[in-house]
């Protein structure tokens, strides 16, 4: 952190998560692309198995701050950032015509894309002893719209080849952190 003035602080940041987060299951309802004829007309087949999963984020961030006092600092985190996306497929898919459910192996696999987006949050630092703190902060991260697009085969599948070309779109991915941790100030 620099110091604007006796109370205003600026500060310029950047940081590095290695964990992943997955999300829970994601049932995907598909439907035919205009001249396809991969689903009868009064079919619906659903996705099931899906999930999506963030690692790798990378965020760049400034941090304007409020002092409260000599050891108490608010502060709020403005900023970029990027993260790897993993698409995991689906295990199995379900289709139901005429109240007739049947459910068979899906072909799996995952693809991955790299999405950049926005960066809030706010926080607490509190000194300790000299140097030592702790702090609490929760951050927002909002990124563009994945998209995915891969080649699929299914034996029901009235293309004659048996193999079709799938996208899946998603309308946005957001994620949420909540750190508490102790710092050190040199």
């Amino acid at each position: 952190m620099s110091l604007a003035n006796d109370k205003w602080l600026i500060g310029l940041g950047a940081d590095y998560s290695a964990l992943s987060q997955t999300s829970s299951s994601i049932p995907l309802t598909a439907s035919n692309a205009p001249g396809s004829t991969f689903i009868a007309p009064g079919e619906t087949l659903t996705i099931n198995g899906a999930s999506m999963q963030l690692s790798n984020r990378f965020n760049l961030f400034i941090t304007p701050g409020y002092a409260i006092d000599k050891d108490k600092l608010v502060y709020v985190k403005a900023g970029y950032s990027q993260v790897t996306a993993q698409y995991n497929r689906g295990t199995s898919r379900t289709r139901t015509l005429n109240g007739v459910s049947t459910t068979t192996a899906g072909t799996g696999g995952s693809q991955s894309s790299n999405q950049g987006g926005y960066l809030i949050g706010l926080g607490y630092k509190q000194m300790f002893a000299s140097g030592l703190y702790g702090f609490i902060e929760g951050n927002y991260m909002g990124y563009s719209a994945p998209s995915y697009t891969f080649t699929s085969t299914n034996g029901q599948d009235t293309n004659p080849s048996g193999t079709r070309t799938v996208t899946a779109s998603f309308g946005s991915l957001n994620s949420y952190q909540a750190l508490i941790g102790l710092g050190y100030a040199f």
